[in-house]
């Protein structure tokens, strides 16, 4: 059976991870002269958020530094919205005639970069992007997966990030450090025997006695008495599965009185 953590993400740690961002983004917004107004950041529990996602989101980058990871999608649309907000609306700035079309969505295209760049720096500092379509793992979107899901909103145009748990841990391990995280410490829990607890819990537990080919014409023509041979020797255990589908232990099949039974025997392999 296959354990994994529980990590119970607080709303301290939440707001570690939006400031850390929001002054990324605060210096980005300096850099390029876009109001800090146009852009809006939320940070939430990526088991949460996950109905914030669109249908398809199209995941486009990726950073990695060991465990600590960063998914990025956006729709093609940012860029266009980014050039509307660093450039206004105006007519001559979308015709070719005046020339000012190319420089725009040349200046849109590396403004867009230069945000995702910052925020992926704060995020996972020293990594570099690398273009990657490929969707988080399922895992972070389980509950208690300690995941964080990005929501940068500009304008319309919405950017979905998803900050892995060794990532959100490392920024909040550094925010400790600084002094700006205190977190109320919790009570220790009381210990427990795991056998006594998990005890009466009931785990079905599947057994395979063998497989047998019967051509179809066979059969059809199966009466009864008749007798279909089996793969599996009788002299030898079976293997019985757990929940997952993986072996367990050998059993080999007896009786309890008048109702079938197992005697628990080594697994062979």
């Amino acid at each position: 059976m296959e354990a994994r953590p529980y990590v119970l993400t607080s709303t301290a740690v939440l707001s570690c991870v939006q400031r850390a961002l929001d002054g990324a983004i605060d210096n980005w917004c300096a850099d390029w002269g876009v109001a800090r107004s146009e852009i809006e950041l939320d940070c939430l529990r990526a088991w949460e958020g996950a109905a914030e996602l669109p249908p398809q989101p199209a995941w486009r980058e990726q950073r990695r530094g060991g465990a600590q990871a960063l998914w990025l999608a956006w729709p093609g649309d940012c860029v266009a919205q980014l050039q509307r907000a660093l450039f206004g609306t105006e007519r001559h700035h979308g015709t070719v005639a005046h020339g000012a079309a190319p420089l725009a969505e040349a200046g849109a295209a590396a403004a867009w970069q230069g945000l995702i760049d910052a925020v992926g720096g704060v995020a996972l500092p020293g990594t570099l992007a690398e273009t990657d379509a490929t969707p988080p793992p399922a895992a972070q979107w389980q509950r208690g997966s300690g995941a964080v899901l990005l929501v940068l909103r500009l304008g319309r145009q919405l950017c979905h990030g998803v900050l892995s748990e060794a990532a959100v841990a490392a920024l909040a391990q550094q925010a400790r450090l600084r002094g700006n995280l205190a977190e109320p410490v919790a009570p220790a829990l009381a210990p427990c025997n795991l056998a006594r607890l998990l005890a009466p819990v009931a785990v079905r537990l599947p057994i395979e006695i063998g497989r047998a080919q019967v051509g179809l014409g066979s059969l059809m023509g199966l009466g009864v008495g008749d007798v279909i041979r089996l793969d599996s020797p009788a002299d030898r255990p079976f293997p019985v599965t757990g929940p997952t589908g993986a072996p367990l232990f050998g059993a080999y099949l007896g009786l309890s009185g008048t109702d079938m039974a197992l005697e628990v025997a080594p697994l062979e392999n």
